[in-house]
């Protein structure tokens, strides 16, 4: 190995997006591709790119450091923390929230976080996004590389479930054979006992130039393939020749290890762990849902993930739900044992009145927070409200909101949902003071 062109670093902890900060002797800081806490390393200065470094040898490992169970480790940016012990990781995760809550001006008075791990940290994926790169010789479909927008290969990923992995790797045959145009990206889905999965293709960009014959070929030739969905263009700009942005099933339904009903729509939301979702989901049901009879609003409410459990523990249950066919979904699902689900496309921010009628809000906004929404909540917001966040960050806005209006936390608990990354879910139980 060429030392010549290396520098060492003692890396720190967890920085922004998949990378830990480190410093040189100098106390210069770097943003380090690999590498764990605690570590001394060599790494190499990336190239253009001022202040960031990759790994190229490790000097004094941490305890926590594990064979990572991948050979694409340090190549992929999926799993920036895969080397890392999984109880290892949660603790960082959890140190973190603590200090995205430690500027709370309330924050002495929050309940002590408690931890709920992922039953799994491997195939516990059953939602996936893949990046492609078919004008490139040999072809790509996989993760984009550390740092980079390069399309690293991945023939197989060890964090996707086993029914999802059988579904990808049909699929991932058939565009590789036909490299179809201008295909930027895919992601796929299904749920535990689902008669096939979901294709979503480009879901950051705009329809391929094949569609929907790519479309109609893929649900022919690929087995359990049962829906494709594009994204739709503006309400004004149909797609070329007045093509549908859907093809096949809008959804499908299963079941969860606990028993309870889960769907996944076309285009939709999905939690990627639903082992942990729904343990998650039990929990919300149980902070959100009084008695039986109890008026409960579920905003931002997916494919009713989270309500169809609300319901099946007696409550009355209206589930808001920006995407239509997420909302759909939750339609679809069976009637719940003990309580009643009705589901609603729509804005949370529109319902304002049914806000002020609940017994209890549930919220499980997108990753930026409730936004406009934090503060009606905090003025009109019922005697409960169980907040569902996927960002710590995210979660120290909303709460600052909430408690200012009037809502004391009675209890927070994280759930491991993103094992092998930085994320982490929480669910925090709002009373009126």
């Amino acid at each position: 190995m060429d030392a010549s062109d290396t520098i060492e670093l003692r890396v720190l902890g967890p920085g922004r997006g998949a990378f830990f900060r480190a410093e040189d002797r100098a106390g210069r800081a770097f943003r380090l591709h690999g590498g764990l806490p605690g570590e001394r390393v060599l790494a190499r200065e990336r190239p253009g790119d001022p202040g960031s470094a990759d790994l190229v040898a490790v000097l004094e490992p941490s305890p926590d450091r594990v064979t990572p169970p991948c050979p694409l480790v340090g190549r992929c940016g999926g799993c920036a923390w895969l080397a890392l012990a999984p109880r290892a990781q949660l603790d960082l995760r959890l140190a973190g929230l603590r200090g995205a809550l430690a500027a709370l001006a309330d924050g002495a008075s929050l309940p002590p976080a408690e931890a709920v791990p992922s039953p799994a940290s491997l195939r516990y994926r059953w939602r996936m996004r893949f990046q492609a790169d078919l004008d490139r010789d040999p072809p790509t479909i996989g993760f984009h590389g550390p740092g980079t927008r390069r399309v690293v290969d991945v023939p197989r990923c060890p964090l996707v479930a086993g029914p999802l992995d059988e579904l990808y790797r049909s699929l991932r045959e058939r565009l590789l054979a036909e490299r179809p145009r201008d295909l930027t990206g895919l992601e796929l889905a299904t749920v535990p006992g689902a008669p096939g999965g979901l294709l979503f293709l480009n879901p950051r960009d705009r329809a391929p130039a094949s569609w929907p014959g790519l479309g109609e070929r893929l649900l022919a030739d690929v087995p359990g393939l049962t829906g494709v969905a594009v994204r739709p263009p503006g309400r004004r700009r149909p797609l070329p020749g007045n093509a549908p942005d859907l093809l096949g099933a809008p959804h499908v339904t299963g079941t969860l290890p606990s028993g309870a009903a889960v769907a996944a729509a076309a285009r939709g939301f999905l939690q990627g762990n639903l082992a942990a979702a729904d343990r998650m989901a039990g929990l919300v049901a149980e902070l959100a849902v009084p008695g039986p009879g109890a008026r409960v609003l579920d905003l931002h409410a997916g494919a009713g993930l989270l309500s169809w459990r609300l319901a099946a523990r007696g409550a009355d249950v209206l589930a808001v739900e920006v995407d239509p066919l997420a909302a759909a979904a939750a339609a679809a699902l069976p009637p719940p044992p003990g309580g009643r689900l009705r589901a609603r496309a729509g804005r949370a921010e529109d319902a304002r009145e049914e806000i002020a009628a609940a017994d209890a809000v549930v919220a499980d906004p997108p990753r930026a927070g409730l936004g406009a929404l934090a503060d009606p909540l905090a003025r009109e917001g019922p005697p409960r409200v169980v907040l569902v966040s996927c960002s710590v960050d995210a979660l120290a806005r909303d709460l600052a909101r909430l408690l200012a209006g009037g809502y004391r936390a009675r209890r927070l608990v994280a759930i491991d949902l993103f094992p092998h990354t930085r994320h982490l879910e929480t669910v925090t139980l709002l009373e009126r003071a």
